[in-house]
């Protein structure tokens, strides 16, 4: 089933929440809604594309709310998307603008919301053997990002802060 930008969301954010969770407000999921209008993606929105998390009480500075999605190229072919995570900082009584980077995708990783700290990301992942179609990954792992200085790094990695959407 498809459904317009807000109502998908609306949806999805009434899902059970961990403990450090809660479901974003209007507010929140107003600022989502405008941010995945601003890149391209409008419409109706398969359930599967978008998933949003909120933290309780982020400090400032922190992050207050986590989107994964789904983005695909405008001429892709299904097999040519990027699963893309967003987070948006607290910043006084509003949030920030989001840091947004190309998480996993097509033949890199398949990726799920599992939590969202006022520090960290983490997110199930299914990564790919030698022998697995573009369809299928096999590897089940976890992968975790935490804020630096106002940026995402995936811990494991080098301590290189990844790209902010539209950055050069």
């Amino acid at each position: 089933m498809r459904y317009p930008t807000s109502l998908f969301i609306a949806l999805v954010a009434g899902l059970a929440l961990a403990a450090n969770e809660s479901a974003p407000t209007s507010a929140q999921l107003a600022v989502v809604d405008a941010h995945l209008k601003e890149i391209g993606v409008i419409g109706e929105i398969p359930s599967e594309y978008v998933k949003v998390k909120a933290v309780s009480k982020p400090g400032d500075g922190q992050i207050a709310l986590a989107v994964l999605y789904t983005h695909e190229r405008p001429n892709g072919s299904g097999n040519d998307y990027h699963r893309r995570l967003a987070v948006f900082l607290t910043v006084g009584s509003g949030l920030s603008a989001p840091i947004d980077i190309i998480a996993g995708g097509a033949a890199r990783r398949s990726l799920t919301l599992r939590e969202v700290t006022p520090d960290r990301v983490v997110l199930d992942a299914m990564n790919y053997a030698p022998q697995d179609a573009i369809c299928c990954p096999s590897i089940p792992g976890v992968v975790t990002y935490r804020l630096s200085e106002s940026a995402l790094v995936e811990a494991g990695s080098p301590n290189k802060p990844l790209q902010r959407w539209g950055s050069r």
